[in-house]
Formats: structure tokens, sequence, C-alpha cells
């Protein structure tokens, strides 16, 4: 399930996924030869106990043969109940995986602080991470950002900028770096407002920010009752960026 694709440039791929044939799903990656043939299946990181279901991985070629990961694990288990909660892991492949969303959770959201939907760029040695997280008790954007090719990172930032009597439903984070070097994010948002006690919701819309900058719809539909969703963003230029998104604004998807 979920595969993903890395190609560097000089054009070398890595494959990963999600490989359940033991029982479990695991995250699995292979590099495609010289010959064209795919190399045997590896873990994405070995150091996970048996048992652990790992999800949705990501990859991004960084310099020479680097080639980043990152994936949802579940080696976590919940305080007051024991059951397994995802996570996020990062690794340089070949390396040992390490969580990074280590921000503590609200007390409401201790029980279900899990997160999903990870996703890399790349720029130098610039490595940006986003995923969904219900931290907040209701599922945001997160990002956390490298400038030493992901030796360390700097710490988690929130880029919904929901307020906080605000349910958050974003979903389909998706980062890129302008050729400049600007990281931006752009994602599905649905934002639970009081005003649709009055007036019709907006329903899910597109947005894009960069990591603590203010919020921006994407689409062109303003507070209008049209749904748009699953954005795909890439950098155009120096300093422009395209997004492509699903709309619905006539009735089917687009």
């Amino acid at each position: 399930q979920w595969p993903a694709v890395a190609i560097d440039a000089r054009g070398r791929v890595t494959v990963a996924w999600s490989d359940s044939r033991s029982g479990t799903p695991r995250a699995m990656f292979a590099r495609l030869t010289g010959r064209r043939r795919l190399s045997a299946a590896r873990a994405l990181d070995g150091s996970a106990p048996r048992g652990v279901a790992q999800w949705r991985p990501a990859l991004a070629s960084g310099r020479g043969r680097t080639v980043y990961a990152a994936w949802i694990d579940e080696r976590e288990r919940s305080a007051d109940d024991d059951l397994p909660q995802a996570h996020v892991y990062f690794a340089t492949l070949g390396k040992r995986g390490r969580k990074l969303d280590t921000q503590a959770p609200v007390d409401l959201a201790a029980r279900f602080d899990n997160a999903w939907a990870p996703r890399l760029a790349v720029h130098g040695r610039r490595v940006l991470v986003t995923w969904l997280d219900f931290e907040g008790y209701d599922w945001g954007v997160l990002s956390r950002l490298s400038g030493n090719g992901g030796t360390t990172f700097a710490g988690q930032v929130r880029v919904t900028s929901d307020a906080g009597d605000q349910e958050e439903l974003a979903d389909s984070p998706d980062p890129v770096f302008s050729a400049t070097g600007k990281p931006l994010i752009a994602w599905t948002d649905w934002r639970k407002r009081a005003s649709a006690a009055k007036r019709a919701h907006s329903e899910y819309d597109t947005f894009i920010a960069s990591p603590g900058a203010a919020n921006r719809q994407v689409d062109p539909y303003g507070g209008r009752q049209v749904s748009t969703f699953a954005p795909s963003l890439c950098a155009v230029g120096r300093r422009d960026a395209l997004v492509a998104f699903q709309d619905a604004s006539a009735g089917r998807r687009n």
C-alpha cells in the first residue's frame, strides 16, 4: 500500500511502500539498480520492534545518493489504555529512525495523540517534514525544518492558524521549497465556524502558508459553499509556486 518514489538528479530511483505480507504493515524500500532491476526490499527502520505497524512512507532525494524518508510508526502506546499511537518517524536511508512529533498534546488529546500523512521536501541541505497531527484535539498541519540534512531539526511548528475555539479538520498537506529556499505547504482546510448557524459554511478549501506565517486561501471561491481538496504543490521559477487541486464547484470533481 501507499507507494512512494524518489528520483535523484542522476536518475537513480528509490521506491518505498507499506508491506503487509508478514501480517503487520511495515515500511519497506528498494532501489533500482544500474541494470534496471529492483534491489531486495529492506526495512526503512530495522530498529522497529516486531509487531509494530508502519504506514504511509514518504521519500525525497537529497544531495548525491542521499534519500530521506518519513513514515507513520506505531511503536508507542497510550499511557491510560495501552493502545498503539501513530507518530511520525524520520530517517536518512540506512540510518536509525527517530520520532519527530515530540510536542506534548493538550490534555483532551492525550489518548488520541496520533499523526498521519507525512510528506517531505528538500532544498540543498534543508529538509522540511510536514504531517497531520491531533495534538491540539483537532487535525492540524504541523512541520519541522532541518538546515543540516536532517541531522537536527528546529522545533515543531503548527502551520494551520485556526483559533483555539475552532475545530480544524485539515488533510493532505503537500510541502515544497521555492527556488530561493522558501518553504511552502498547501493543504485541504476545513474549519468549524460559529457563523455556520446563520449562513452556509464554505466547506473544504485549499490553503497555503509558510510554517508560522499567515494562512491564505488558494482556491478562488472565498466564502462560497464550494469544496476543493487534495492539493499538489510545485515550485515555478525563482519565487513562485503552482498549486493544483481537485475542484467540486461544478458538481463534479475536476
